[in-house]
Protein backbone atom coordinates (compact mmCIF):
# COMPACT_ATOMS: atom_id res chain seq x y z
CA UNK A 1 0.00 0.00 0.00
CA UNK A 2 2.70 2.48 1.01
CA UNK A 3 4.80 1.90 -2.11
CA UNK A 4 1.74 2.42 -4.30
CA UNK A 5 1.02 5.77 -2.63
CA UNK A 6 4.64 6.89 -2.83
CA UNK A 7 5.01 5.94 -6.50
CA UNK A 8 1.67 7.37 -7.53
CA UNK A 9 2.40 10.81 -6.11
CA UNK A 10 6.01 10.92 -7.27
CA UNK A 11 5.03 9.89 -10.83
CA UNK A 12 2.30 12.53 -10.91
CA UNK A 13 4.66 15.22 -9.61
CA UNK A 14 7.75 14.51 -11.72
CA UNK A 15 6.53 17.05 -14.26
CA UNK A 16 6.54 19.65 -11.47
CA UNK A 17 10.26 19.15 -10.81
CA UNK A 18 12.07 22.33 -11.66
CA UNK A 19 15.72 23.14 -12.06
CA UNK A 20 16.98 24.70 -8.85
CA UNK A 21 19.52 27.46 -9.29
CA UNK A 22 21.83 28.89 -6.61
CA UNK A 23 19.65 32.02 -6.71
CA UNK A 24 16.62 29.91 -5.73
CA UNK A 25 18.51 28.60 -2.73
CA UNK A 26 19.74 32.08 -1.80
CA UNK A 27 16.17 33.40 -1.78
CA UNK A 28 14.78 30.46 0.19
CA UNK A 29 14.50 30.26 3.96
CA UNK A 30 13.82 26.55 4.54
CA UNK A 31 15.24 23.38 2.95
CA UNK A 32 14.08 19.78 3.34
CA UNK A 33 16.53 16.95 2.68
CA UNK A 34 15.32 13.36 2.49
CA UNK A 35 17.94 10.61 2.85
CA UNK A 36 16.72 7.06 2.17
CA UNK A 37 19.51 5.00 0.64
CA UNK A 38 22.23 2.50 1.40
CA UNK A 39 24.61 3.11 4.29
CA UNK A 40 27.51 4.45 2.23
CA UNK A 41 25.36 6.55 -0.11
CA UNK A 42 23.61 8.06 2.92
CA UNK A 43 26.96 9.14 4.39
CA UNK A 44 28.02 10.71 1.08
CA UNK A 45 24.69 12.55 0.98
CA UNK A 46 25.20 13.70 4.58
CA UNK A 47 28.67 14.98 3.71
CA UNK A 48 27.19 17.04 0.88
CA UNK A 49 24.48 18.45 3.15
CA UNK A 50 27.17 19.41 5.67
CA UNK A 51 28.99 21.40 2.97
CA UNK A 52 25.65 22.92 1.93
CA UNK A 53 24.98 24.04 5.52
CA UNK A 54 28.44 25.58 5.75
CA UNK A 55 27.84 27.52 2.53
CA UNK A 56 24.27 28.61 3.26
CA UNK A 57 24.59 29.41 6.93
CA UNK A 58 21.25 31.11 7.51
CA UNK A 59 18.93 28.42 6.14
CA UNK A 60 16.53 26.41 8.25
CA UNK A 61 17.46 22.81 7.46
CA UNK A 62 15.23 19.79 8.08
CA UNK A 63 16.31 16.22 7.35
CA UNK A 64 13.84 13.36 6.99
CA UNK A 65 15.48 9.95 7.32
CA UNK A 66 15.10 6.47 8.88
CA UNK A 67 15.77 6.26 12.66
CA UNK A 68 19.10 4.45 12.21
CA UNK A 69 20.62 7.51 10.53
CA UNK A 70 19.49 9.97 13.21
CA UNK A 71 22.63 9.58 15.43
CA UNK A 72 24.89 10.47 12.48
CA UNK A 73 22.88 13.59 11.68
CA UNK A 74 23.00 14.64 15.34
CA UNK A 75 26.78 14.15 15.31
CA UNK A 76 27.57 16.08 12.13
CA UNK A 77 24.61 18.50 11.80
CA UNK A 78 23.45 19.16 15.37
CA UNK A 79 21.47 22.28 14.40
CA UNK A 80 19.31 20.54 11.79
CA UNK A 81 15.69 19.64 12.49
CA UNK A 82 15.47 15.85 12.30
CA UNK A 83 12.29 14.12 11.12
CA UNK A 84 12.55 10.34 11.76
CA UNK A 85 10.45 8.43 9.24
CA UNK A 86 9.79 4.69 8.97
CA UNK A 87 8.44 4.37 5.47
CA UNK A 88 6.06 1.51 6.23
CA UNK A 89 4.74 2.81 9.54
CA UNK A 90 1.22 4.26 9.35
CA UNK A 91 1.75 6.61 12.31
CA UNK A 92 4.94 8.06 10.81
CA UNK A 93 3.24 8.33 7.44
CA UNK A 94 0.33 10.40 8.81
CA UNK A 95 2.47 12.49 11.17
CA UNK A 96 5.12 13.45 8.62
CA UNK A 97 2.75 13.91 5.68
CA UNK A 98 0.50 16.28 7.66
CA UNK A 99 3.54 18.17 8.97
CA UNK A 100 4.98 18.70 5.48
CA UNK A 101 1.61 19.57 3.94
CA UNK A 102 1.09 22.48 6.32
CA UNK A 103 4.75 23.49 6.75
CA UNK A 104 5.23 24.48 3.09
CA UNK A 105 9.02 24.21 3.06
CA UNK A 106 10.65 26.23 0.28
CA UNK A 107 12.91 23.62 -1.36
CA UNK A 108 12.99 19.82 -1.23
CA UNK A 109 16.01 17.70 -2.20
CA UNK A 110 16.76 13.97 -1.90
CA UNK A 111 20.53 13.49 -2.42
CA UNK A 112 21.51 9.93 -3.30
CA UNK A 113 17.97 8.68 -2.66
CA UNK A 114 16.27 7.07 -5.62
CA UNK A 115 13.29 5.56 -3.80
CA UNK A 116 9.72 6.77 -4.25
CA UNK A 117 9.35 7.54 -0.53
CA UNK A 118 11.97 10.33 -0.66
CA UNK A 119 10.39 11.77 -3.82
CA UNK A 120 6.96 11.60 -2.19
CA UNK A 121 8.16 13.59 0.82
CA UNK A 122 10.03 16.37 -0.99
CA UNK A 123 7.10 16.85 -3.38
CA UNK A 124 5.27 18.67 -0.55
CA UNK A 125 7.80 21.49 -0.82
CA UNK A 126 7.14 24.59 -2.89
CA UNK A 127 9.95 23.65 -5.23
CA UNK A 128 11.72 20.33 -5.53
CA UNK A 129 14.08 18.36 -7.75
CA UNK A 130 14.44 14.57 -7.77
CA UNK A 131 18.01 13.31 -7.49
CA UNK A 132 17.43 10.76 -10.28
CA UNK A 133 17.22 13.71 -12.69
CA UNK A 134 20.78 14.68 -11.79
CA UNK A 135 23.31 14.25 -14.57
CA UNK A 136 25.93 11.54 -13.98
CA UNK A 137 29.20 12.75 -12.45
CA UNK A 138 32.26 10.49 -12.20
CA UNK A 139 32.79 11.16 -8.50
CA UNK A 140 30.08 10.33 -5.96
CA UNK A 141 30.83 13.27 -3.69
CA UNK A 142 30.83 15.67 -6.61
CA UNK A 143 27.54 14.19 -7.81
CA UNK A 144 25.93 15.29 -4.55
CA UNK A 145 27.71 18.67 -4.62
CA UNK A 146 26.48 19.36 -8.12
CA UNK A 147 22.91 18.42 -7.19
CA UNK A 148 23.00 20.60 -4.04
CA UNK A 149 24.53 23.53 -5.96
CA UNK A 150 27.69 23.71 -3.90
CA UNK A 151 31.17 24.06 -5.45
CA UNK A 152 32.66 20.91 -6.97
CA UNK A 153 36.30 20.09 -7.38
CA UNK A 154 37.48 17.16 -9.47
CA UNK A 155 41.04 17.13 -8.17
CA UNK A 156 41.67 13.88 -6.30
CA UNK A 157 43.83 14.55 -3.27
CA UNK A 158 46.71 12.08 -3.27
CA UNK A 159 46.35 9.44 -0.55
CA UNK A 160 48.95 8.76 2.11
CA UNK A 161 52.01 6.77 1.05
CA UNK A 162 53.09 5.89 4.57
CA UNK A 163 51.06 3.94 7.09
CA UNK A 164 50.03 5.81 10.27
CA UNK A 165 52.77 5.85 12.90
CA UNK A 166 50.84 4.04 15.63
CA UNK A 167 51.97 1.48 18.21
CA UNK A 168 49.41 -1.12 19.35
CA UNK A 169 46.49 1.11 18.37
CA UNK A 170 42.77 0.54 18.75
CA UNK A 171 41.62 -0.53 15.26
CA UNK A 172 38.11 -0.91 13.87
CA UNK A 173 37.84 -3.24 10.87
CA UNK A 174 34.76 -2.97 8.63
CA UNK A 175 35.14 -5.99 6.32
CA UNK A 176 31.66 -6.07 4.75
CA UNK A 177 29.93 -4.22 1.95
CA UNK A 178 26.37 -4.60 0.69
CA UNK A 179 28.03 -5.92 -2.49
CA UNK A 180 29.68 -9.29 -1.97
CA UNK A 181 32.56 -8.70 -4.38
CA UNK A 182 33.75 -5.79 -2.21
CA UNK A 183 33.69 -7.76 1.06
CA UNK A 184 36.45 -9.77 2.73
CA UNK A 185 36.22 -13.51 3.13
CA UNK A 186 37.09 -15.04 6.51
CA UNK A 187 40.50 -16.08 5.20
CA UNK A 188 41.13 -12.64 3.74
CA UNK A 189 40.24 -11.02 7.05
CA UNK A 190 42.64 -13.32 8.91
CA UNK A 191 45.39 -12.28 6.47
CA UNK A 192 44.53 -8.63 7.03
CA UNK A 193 44.66 -8.97 10.83
CA UNK A 194 48.08 -10.64 10.55
CA UNK A 195 49.26 -7.73 8.36
CA UNK A 196 47.97 -5.16 10.86
CA UNK A 197 49.67 -6.84 13.81
CA UNK A 198 52.92 -7.08 11.88
CA UNK A 199 52.82 -3.35 11.13
CA UNK A 200 51.26 -1.93 14.29
CA UNK A 201 52.04 -4.44 17.05
CA UNK A 202 50.72 -7.76 18.32
CA UNK A 203 48.88 -6.04 21.15
CA UNK A 204 46.72 -3.91 18.87
CA UNK A 205 43.10 -3.89 20.03
CA UNK A 206 41.08 -5.00 17.01
CA UNK A 207 37.27 -4.83 16.74
CA UNK A 208 35.46 -6.38 13.76
CA UNK A 209 32.30 -4.44 12.86
CA UNK A 210 29.94 -6.47 10.68
CA UNK A 211 26.28 -7.17 9.95
CA UNK A 212 26.18 -10.77 11.09
CA UNK A 213 28.05 -13.79 12.35
CA UNK A 214 30.20 -14.45 9.25
CA UNK A 215 33.40 -13.65 11.13
CA UNK A 216 32.62 -15.23 14.51
CA UNK A 217 35.33 -17.84 14.03
CA UNK A 218 37.98 -15.11 14.28
CA UNK A 219 39.25 -14.44 17.79
CA UNK A 220 38.63 -10.69 17.99
CA UNK A 221 36.16 -8.40 19.69
CA UNK A 222 32.98 -7.96 17.62
CA UNK A 223 30.46 -5.20 16.94
CA UNK A 224 27.24 -6.13 15.15
CA UNK A 225 25.33 -3.61 13.03
CA UNK A 226 21.55 -3.56 13.18
CA UNK A 227 19.10 -1.14 11.58
CA UNK A 228 18.46 0.76 14.80
CA UNK A 229 19.49 4.12 16.20
CA UNK A 230 21.09 2.36 19.18
CA UNK A 231 23.39 0.41 16.88
CA UNK A 232 24.41 3.62 15.08
CA UNK A 233 25.09 5.33 18.40
CA UNK A 234 27.23 2.39 19.48
CA UNK A 235 29.27 2.34 16.28
CA UNK A 236 29.85 6.08 16.40
CA UNK A 237 31.06 5.75 19.99
CA UNK A 238 33.61 3.00 19.31
CA UNK A 239 34.81 4.62 16.09
CA UNK A 240 35.38 7.98 17.77
CA UNK A 241 37.40 6.27 20.52
CA UNK A 242 39.48 4.23 18.08
CA UNK A 243 42.85 5.24 16.66
CA UNK A 244 42.27 3.99 13.11
CA UNK A 245 39.68 2.52 10.76
CA UNK A 246 40.36 -0.25 8.24
CA UNK A 247 37.50 -0.61 5.79
CA UNK A 248 36.42 -1.97 2.44
CA UNK A 249 34.33 0.25 0.16
CA UNK A 250 31.30 0.53 2.47
CA UNK A 251 29.35 2.86 4.74
CA UNK A 252 31.84 2.84 7.67
CA UNK A 253 34.54 4.11 5.30
CA UNK A 254 32.54 7.29 4.68
CA UNK A 255 31.75 7.71 8.38
CA UNK A 256 35.48 7.53 9.07
CA UNK A 257 36.05 10.20 6.42
CA UNK A 258 33.50 12.48 8.11
CA UNK A 259 35.26 11.91 11.46
CA UNK A 260 38.66 12.59 9.83
CA UNK A 261 40.06 9.31 11.17
CA UNK A 262 43.28 7.75 9.88
CA UNK A 263 41.99 5.15 7.41
CA UNK A 264 43.31 2.15 5.53
CA UNK A 265 40.91 1.54 2.64
CA UNK A 266 40.76 -1.72 0.67
CA UNK A 267 39.35 -1.39 -2.85
CA UNK A 268 38.52 -4.19 -5.25
CA UNK A 269 36.10 -3.53 -8.13
CA UNK A 270 35.36 0.15 -7.57
CA UNK A 271 37.75 2.87 -8.59
CA UNK A 272 38.90 4.95 -5.57
CA UNK A 273 38.85 8.23 -7.45
CA UNK A 274 35.16 7.76 -8.20
CA UNK A 275 34.33 6.90 -4.59
CA UNK A 276 36.58 9.13 -2.48
CA UNK A 277 37.23 12.84 -2.60
CA UNK A 278 39.28 15.47 -0.80
CA UNK A 279 40.59 13.48 2.12
CA UNK A 280 44.32 12.93 2.47
CA UNK A 281 44.18 10.94 5.69
CA UNK A 282 43.61 7.69 3.80
CA UNK A 283 46.04 4.94 2.86
CA UNK A 284 44.58 3.02 -0.09
CA UNK A 285 45.32 -0.54 -1.18
CA UNK A 286 44.18 -1.87 -4.56
CA UNK A 287 45.62 -4.38 -7.00
CA UNK A 288 48.12 -2.62 -9.26
CA UNK A 289 46.70 -4.38 -12.30
CA UNK A 290 43.31 -2.79 -11.58
CA UNK A 291 44.65 0.77 -11.65
CA UNK A 292 42.63 2.85 -14.09
CA UNK A 293 39.86 0.26 -14.32
CA UNK A 294 36.40 0.30 -12.76
CA UNK A 295 34.69 -3.12 -12.83
CA UNK A 296 30.89 -3.21 -13.00
CA UNK A 297 30.48 -6.97 -13.12
CA UNK A 298 27.80 -7.69 -10.50
CA UNK A 299 27.80 -11.50 -10.81
CA UNK A 300 31.50 -12.21 -10.29
CA UNK A 301 32.10 -15.52 -8.50
CA UNK A 302 35.90 -15.52 -8.12
CA UNK A 303 36.57 -12.11 -6.50
CA UNK A 304 40.15 -12.30 -7.68
CA UNK A 305 40.71 -8.54 -7.34
CA UNK A 306 40.15 -8.75 -3.57
CA UNK A 307 41.64 -12.20 -2.99
CA UNK A 308 44.94 -11.41 -4.72
CA UNK A 309 45.09 -8.01 -3.06
CA UNK A 310 45.24 -9.65 0.37
CA UNK A 311 47.87 -12.17 -0.74
CA UNK A 312 50.43 -9.40 -1.25
CA UNK A 313 48.91 -6.39 0.47
CA UNK A 314 52.15 -4.54 1.18
CA UNK A 315 53.00 -4.26 -2.53
CA UNK A 316 49.59 -3.07 -3.71
CA UNK A 317 49.33 0.47 -2.42
CA UNK A 318 47.27 2.66 -4.71
CA UNK A 319 48.78 5.06 -7.27
CA UNK A 320 46.40 7.89 -8.27
CA UNK A 321 45.55 8.48 -11.90
CA UNK A 322 46.75 11.60 -13.67
CA UNK A 323 43.13 12.32 -14.65
CA UNK A 324 39.80 11.41 -13.07
CA UNK A 325 38.73 9.13 -15.92
CA UNK A 326 38.91 5.38 -15.45
CA UNK A 327 37.93 2.69 -17.93
CA UNK A 328 34.51 1.16 -17.23
CA UNK A 329 33.77 -2.49 -17.85
CA UNK A 330 30.87 -4.81 -17.10
CA UNK A 331 32.67 -7.99 -18.09
CA UNK A 332 34.78 -9.93 -15.63
CA UNK A 333 38.02 -7.99 -15.47
CA UNK A 334 40.07 -11.13 -14.77
CA UNK A 335 40.12 -12.17 -18.42
CA UNK A 336 42.09 -9.06 -19.35
CA UNK A 337 43.52 -8.09 -15.98
CA UNK A 338 47.13 -8.42 -16.99
CA UNK A 339 46.50 -6.28 -20.07
CA UNK A 340 44.90 -3.37 -18.19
Amino acid sequence: MFNFIYRRRSSKNISDCKEIAPSDISKSQSILFCIFSRYGDSMIALSGILEFAQLYTRKSIAICTPPQLVPYIKEFLPDATIIPFRKRNIFDFVRVTVFLYFKKIDIGLNPYSYGAESEFLISFCKKFLFFKQQKHVDNLYNGVRSYLRVPTNFDFREPQKKLPDLKNPSIIIAPESSERQKSLSVENLKTLIHFLKDNFGNHSNIVIASDGTNYDSIDCEKFYFTKTSRSSEGFLAILKKSDMLVSVDSGPLHIGILLKKPIIALFSTTHPEWILHHNNNIFIYRMGAMNGFHCENKVCQTHRCMNELLVDLANNFYVPLVSNHATRGNQCCYKDLDAI
